[in-house]
């Protein structure tokens, strides 16, 4: 059904002329251009402190991970804390750097398969031999971010360019 308003100027053809007036009152200050630079803003933004944090978060992982060695320790305790929810395993080792004794020593990991007398792979920091962990910590999450960071940047920008990717008003014809 064909429609033509006169005050407007204004031609619908997919809708009669009450539907029309109808959904130009409910949007009445929404342009699509707007929402479009809203959200380029948006996605741009929080896409370059995801980049910024990662980043950051990065460079002093990557900081850590090269003032750590590997050596091999012996556990020598595993211990079983647990309440009526959880529990926890706590193991110990011992281990030698740079011939000084280290016996004790709490490792921030549990896996089923360890056993009291087990020697295993840790590293330690070598500004600080107390330091320990049981895998040398990866960098990989932080690429991920990174990465997350660019598609959201490179979203915006296509939201940006695109003005009819965004449209929340109806379509309006003239003559």
């Amino acid at each position: 059904m064909d429609n033509y308003n006169e005050n407007n100027n204004h031609y619908n053809e997919d809708d009669n002329l009450e539907n029309y007036n109808s959904r130009q009152t409910e949007y009445p200050n929404l342009n699509p251009v707007k929402i479009n630079i809203a959200f380029f803003c948006v996605l741009t933004m929080i896409g370059i402190f995801i980049i910024a944090f990662s980043t950051y978060l990065l460079i002093s992982n990557n900081k850590k991970i090269a003032n750590f060695k590997e050596t091999q320790a012996e556990i020598v305790n595993i211990t079983l804390i647990s309440n009526n929810k959880s529990s926890i395993h706590n193991v110990y080792v011992n281990y030698v750097v740079d011939e000084i004794s280290y016996s004790n020593i709490q490792l921030d990991d549990y896996s089923p398969n360890m056993n009291i007398g087990d020697t295993i792979k840790i590293y330690y920091n070598i500004n600080d031999p107390l330091e320990i962990a049981s895998t040398k910590p990866s960098s990989l999450i932080y690429y991920v971010f990174i990465g997350i960071g660019f598609v959201m940047i490179i979203l915006g920008f296509y939201i940006r360019k695109n003005k009819n990717t965004i449209n929340l008003i109806p379509r309006r014809h003239s003559l």
